[in-house]
C-alpha cells in the first residue's frame, strides 16, 4: 500500500460569514452585519444550518471512495473548518494545523461589502487592494498564503485529508499544478472558484493502471452533488 499517493482538500461548508457576504455583495442585503457579527472574529464564525446539514453527504462520499484508516486527518484551527471536519467524520481524530488556515483579511470581512472601499481609504490605502502580493489593512496577501501552503506540502509524508479554506486550496492548486503567479487573477473566474464543501482530490496513482508516480498527476473534484472524472494534470 502506497503511503503517500493521495491528498484530499476540502473547503469548509457554508459559514455565517460566507452567507453574510454573498447577500451583501450580490443582493444588497446587509442584514447579517449586526453589531454582534461586526465584532466577531472570522476565525470564530460557525456553520449555517444549511452548511451543517450538507456535511454528512461529504462524509458518505469520502467513506465510499477512500480507505480512511490510511489517511492523516488535518484541519484548520478556524471554527467553521473544525465544525465541518467533526460533522464529516465525527469518529476521526483531527490534527489542528495552522499552516492550512485561510487568508487573514484583517477585519474587512466583518463589514458589508459597500463599506470595503471606505475602510481601505480610512487606513491609508488608495483603493481596494488587488493582485497576488497586496493585502487589505492589517491583512495577509495571497503570497503569504502561498508560502504557508508550500511549507505544508513540503512536509507531507503520507496520504492526507485536509479541511481548510478556499484560499489555501487555490494556492495548493498553483503549487501542485505548477501555475505561475500571473495565473492568480484567473483562479476564481469561469467556474474555477472553490465552493463551500468542495472536494479537490489530487492523486499520484493512475486510476486505470494503479501505478503510483512520484508527483501528483491526476485530479478529481466533488461539489454540489457532482463528481468529475479523473483529470490529467
Amino acid at each position: 500500500m502506497c503511503q503517500f499517493c493521495d491528498l484530499v482538500l476540502i473547503r469548509h461548508e457554508e459559514a455565517e460569514g460566507n452567507r453574510a457576504m454573498v447577500l451583501s455583495k450580490y443582493h444588497g442585503d446587509h442584514s447579517w452585519f449586526t453589531p454582534e457579527f461586526r465584532s466577531k472574529p472570522s476565525t470564530s464564525w460557525s456553520l449555517t444550518e444549511q452548511g451543517s446539514k450538507r456535511c454528512p453527504t461529504l462524509g458518505t462520499w469520502l467513506k465510499t471512495r477512500l480507505d480512511l484508516s490510511n489517511f492523516r486527518k488535518v484541519v484548520s484551527p478556524s471554527q467553521r473548518a473544525r465544525e465541518t471536519a467533526d460533522l464529516i467524520l465525527p469518529e476521526a481524530q483531527w490534527q489542528i494545523e495552522s499552516l492550512v488556515e485561510g487568508r487573514c483579511w484583517g477585519g474587512v470581512e466583518t463589514i458589508p461589502y459597500p463599506e470595503w472601499l471606505g475602510y481601505c481609504v480610512n487606513h491609508g490605502f488608495s483603493g481596494l487592494p488587488v493582485g497576488f502580493r497586496e493585502s487589505f489593512p492589517n491583512g495577509e496577501p495571497m503570497s503569504e498564503v502561498y508560502d504557508r501552503a508550500m511549507l505544508f506540502h513540503e512536509g507531507l509524508r503520507s496520504n492526507a485529508i485536509v479541511v481548510t479554506h478556499g484560499e489555501f486550496i487555490q494556492m495548493s492548486r498553483m503549487i501542485i499544478e505548477g501555475l505561475p503567479e500571473l495565473a492568480y487573477p484567473e483562479l476564481d473566474l469561469h467556474g474555477n472558484h472553490i465552493r463551500n464543501g468542495q472536494v479537490v482530490w489530487y492523486s499520484r496513482r493512475d486510476p486505470i493502471t494503479r501505478r503510483c508516480y512520484t508527483s501528483f498527476r491526476f485530479k478529481k473534484m466533488f461539489y454540489d452533488g457532482f463528481e468529475t472524472e479523473w483529470l490529467d494534470l
